[in-house]
């Protein structure tokens, strides 16, 4: 077409015959395929070049072939798009002649017996009629009902669990296969509701396998022995003894005769940790010269282990655990280890706590996994950092607010907790109900008359969770101490009565401070690195006028003019080296602390800490003088 008859047409906006849209074509007729047409296409694809006659001819041994005689579970299918669907030759298609071969050689697997009964309304446990028709002349309508049916080696038998079960014992199976190379197996175990095919010479790692089996077989020829006494004579005996020549020729000729008989054995899992995914990955590591086991399911494999007995990979499972101690995981560790009594692995996982509650958990979800015994046993252990009181008890706080709110997802923001604590019922303090009675000993366990702000003291009174006896106890206790210039006569042991401040060297920082004051006595905490990992830890009194000092610190607060104030201090330092918690500590000691520089300076806690993170706690407390 000429370009000014083009651009005339554009610029008038007629219609062009010749680019004119056409309908759609029609969408193709919905294809229905019945059971027999399944089991039927890849014959038809590899016999694509003969004639009607001999692809009918070929078609006929469909029913010699022993399908779905077990299940094999090699490859996955994909329904209709296997390129061997298609009814053409494939002599030219090396791909396609592969997978119509393979699916010659290999049974019904669970893919494609959707496409025998979903899309043909075939039931799964019906039999399959004999039939030589072609393909081309079975019809490709929808029927209502099934008009074939499917032989009974070809029937597949769902798991009862679902999808997940079936996806878990097909993995299972698959690498079974891969390592014994295709070996049929001969053992049956029913376990979890699922029967697992395993192979009789790899039971030997798991005890209680290997003794379930030895029962049976016991069993089994107790069983052959009273049957042959009972239906053979002493003549028929020497009669088969005389034939044994003939029979042995018999089964070298036949090699299907030779095969193991399969011997099923029956297993009660009653442990709650015991999981199917767990046990699978159990199942698989009894194939694998080396233990493999996944973060994710380790709990799982670990029971698993427990049950079957399985030492190597129970251990295995136990180091695992040690190094990969996390927020997301800390409750069901430590439940597992005290369960199978593992008591390296139940002090790594309270070690983790006592230094990560406050710092990391103390903010998170995952503080509802901790049981009240577990975290009534870290508020008490003496080795547990809090940068101080307050963060403490905010944690403990957090934890009883997931207590009572157990389907809640995210933790809320302080804010709301505190008003929800502030909207229950105002007869009483929490703790002094019937259902707060039983985390008394938790509260009790805090170190209270370390929180002398007084925003913290007022929360403390808003969230109505402490009686009011205890309130009053800590008040009364700040107002004699600021009267009798910083004397804590109450408070007379040190190790579980010490006010405690906590800093985290977390990089390579060559100065760390912060000033912390305590009934007018203001003391500043100071790191610092000297040469490579070589840190110095001490405190020193700070004078009221110190610029470093804070608005709130230095005008807002109480502070003493006594020269000298005797403090009673410790000094700890914990990190790891070469996997292990190393702790180092100064103290405790007494000591004045005057204002002067000659004076002011606490001694020195050296240590040499090449890893990161260190966590360090300064403890005091003010004797009666």
């Amino acid at each position: 077409m000429p370009i000014a008859s083009t651009a005339k047409r554009i610029t008038t906006l007629e219609p062009n015959p010749e680019n004119r849209p056409t309908a759609p074509p029609k969408p193709p007729r919905a294809v229905t395929l019945n059971a027999l047409d399944v089991m039927r296409t890849p014959y038809v694809a590899l016999t694509g070049g003969l004639t009607r006659e001999e692809a009918e001819k070929a078609i006929a041994h469909i029913h010699k072939v022993p399908y779905g005689a077990k299940q094999r579970l090699v490859r996955s299918q994909v329904g209709l798009t296997n390129r061997w669907q298609i009814p053409c030759n494939l002599d030219f298609d090396l791909l396609g002649t592969h997978q119509a071969r393979k699916a010659i050689r290999i049974g019904f697997n669970e893919t494609l017996m959707p496409i025998m009964t979903e899309r043909t309304h075939v039931a799964r446990d019906a039999p399959l009629e004999s039939s030589t028709r072609s393909p081309a002349a079975t019809p490709r309508t929808p029927s209502r009902g099934p008009k074939t049916t499917i032989p009974a080696q070809c029937r597949y038998k769902s798991a009862p669990h679902g999808q997940k079960v079936m996806a878990v014992e097909k993995a299972f199976f698959y690498e079974a296969q891969k390592v014994t190379k295709g070996l049929e197996p001969d053992v049956v175990l029913h376990a979890l509701g699922i029967v697992w095919e395993v192979h009789r010479p790899y039971l030997i790692k798991s005890d209680t396998l290997a003794h379930l089996l030895r029962l049976t077989m016991e069993h089994k020829r107790l069983e052959e022995g009273l049957q042959s006494t009972e239906k053979y004579s002493t003549a028929d005996r020497l009669d088969e003894s005389s034939s044994d020549v003939s029979k042995q020729k018999d089964t070298e000729s036949s090699p299907k005769k030779m095969k193991q008989e399969r011997v099923a054995i029956q297993l009660d899992v009653q442990d709650e940790l015991v999981t199917i995914v767990g046990f699978s990955l159990a199942l698989r590591n009894l194939y694998f010269s080396e233990v493999q086991v996944d973060q994710e399911n380790v709990v799982g494999v670990l029971a698993s282990a427990a049950v079957l007995q399985f030492q190597s990979l129970f251990q295995e499972c136990v180091i695992m655990m040690k190094n990969t101690i996390s927020p997301e995981n800390i409750g069901k560790y430590h439940y597992a280890a005290q369960k199978y009594k593992q008591e390296a692995l139940v002090q790594a996982c309270e070690q983790w706590l006592e230094v990560n509650l406050v710092p990391v958990l103390g903010s998170q979800i995952y503080l509802r996994q901790l049981s009240q015994e577990l975290l009534q046993k870290v508020l008490k252990s003496p080795r547990l950092f809090t940068f101080n009181e307050y963060r403490l008890l905010r944690a403990v706080v957090y934890w009883l607010f997931l207590q009572q709110n157990s389907k809640i997802q995210i933790l809320p923001a302080h804010n709301t907790i505190l008003s929800y604590f502030n909207s229950l019922p105002k007869r009483g303090a929490f703790l002094e109900t019937k259902e707060g009675q039983r985390y008394t000993p938790i509260f009790q366990s805090l170190r209270l008359h370390g929180i002398t702000e007084s925003q913290q003291l007022e929360e403390l009174k808003q969230i109505n969770v402490l009686p009011q006896t205890w309130l009053v106890r800590v008040l009364a206790n700040h107002h004699h101490a600021l009267q009798n210039g910083g004397d804590m006569p109450l408070q007379t042991d040190f190790n579980t009565q010490a006010v405690r401040f906590g800093l985290i060297v977390d990089q390579e920082r060559q100065f760390f401070a912060e000033f912390v004051a305590r009934y007018g006595f203001i003391f500043e905490l100071k790191i610092i690195r000297q040469e490579e990992a070589m840190y110095n830890f001490y405190m020193q009194r700070a004078k009221p006028t110190n610029p470093a000092l804070s608005f709130h610190a230095s005008e807002r607060s109480a502070f003493s003019l006594r020269k000298d104030r005797e403090v009673k201090y410790k000094i700890t330092a914990l990190s790891t080296i070469e996997g292990k918690w190393k702790e180092l500590s100064l103290g405790p000691l007494i000591q004045k602390f005057g204002i002067t520089n000659r004076n002011n300076k606490s001694k020195v806690l050296k240590a040499y800490l090449p890893n990161y993170p260190i966590y360090v706690t300064f403890a005091i407390l003010f004797p009666p003088t």
